[in-house]
């Protein structure tokens, strides 16, 4: 079957049963004014979807800190630096249980003061690849940061308290392959899957199922699913895209 049939037909059974999907949207490493982050802006923008872009702190360009962002983006702070300290071979982290915890706090500290110093700034912490050592989240928590997101469904709405966690579930490229977009059936069967196992049960059914893209490395297809699927979902009575502040109290 057609996958963006078989998301219609999801939706229909949310609708069947008297609920409303939420959705929400996350964009990873914004760092400057770009053409691409621009293309970003104009999608959401068009179809009055929110967006939270996870930006480098450390990164910014000083045209990015001076951009005056409509109130349906919301910026989080991504890392620090966005660079990888793991061992030859692991996977890539930021903040890998082999740096000193002193290091790692200081960097979580300094950029989530840099992060609120912005205009659309939100105390939401983003690690870079999607892990960290989670033996900081307390120290994330005791920094002042209230959110947290990483990539597929959570196992606990709040890992540390006054922590909330909030994922995404489909992502738009596929880092393992081609490195370019994973194709219009690969993210809606990863939407669609999530949007099921929610409307089962299978997962926590009140994490809002999240699109993550990278818009620095989206190609033309990449582009045009974004406009169709936001448009797409907008249109279904059953599908809504929440605010950013309120998906990351969901």
């Amino acid at each position: 079957m057609d996958a963006w049939e078989c998301l219609r037909r999801e939706l229909d059974c949310w609708a069947n049963a008297g609920r409303v999907a939420t959705l929400w949207w996350r964009d990873d490493d914004a760092e400057d004014i770009t053409p691409q982050l621009n293309e970003l802006m104009a999608i959401s923008a068009d179809v009055n979807v929110p967006i939270m872009l996870a930006v480098i702190p450390a990164a910014l360009s000083p045209e990015f800190k001076a951009q005056t962002f409509s109130s349906n983006v919301r910026l989080a702070q991504h890392g620090y630096t966005h660079t990888n300290f793991a061992n030859p071979g692991a996977k890539k982290s930021e903040f890998s249980p082999k740096r000193k915890q002193t290091d790692m706090v200081a960097d979580i500290n300094t950029g989530f003061r840099e992060i609120m110093a912005l205009a659309n700034g939100i105390s939401a912490f983003v690690p870079p690849w999607n892990r960290m050592d989670m033996t900081l989240l307390p120290s994330i928590q005791k920094a002042g940061i209230t959110a947290i997101s990483t990539f597929t469904p959570r196992k606990h709405s709040e890992p540390v308290t006054g922590l909330r966690q909030v994922n995404t579930h489909a992502d738009v490229m596929d880092w393992r392959g081609s490195r370019g977009f994973a194709g219009e059936h690969s993210v809606l069967v990863q939407i669609t899957e999530h949007l099921s196992a929610r409307r089962t049960g299978t997962v926590d059914s009140d994490e809002p199922t999240g699109l993550l893209t990278h818009h620095l490395v989206h190609d033309a297809a990449c582009w045009r699913f974004l406009e169709m699927f936001t448009q797409k979902t907008i249109d279904h009575p059953a599908a809504t895209w929440l605010p950013i502040d309120i998906a990351m109290v969901a």
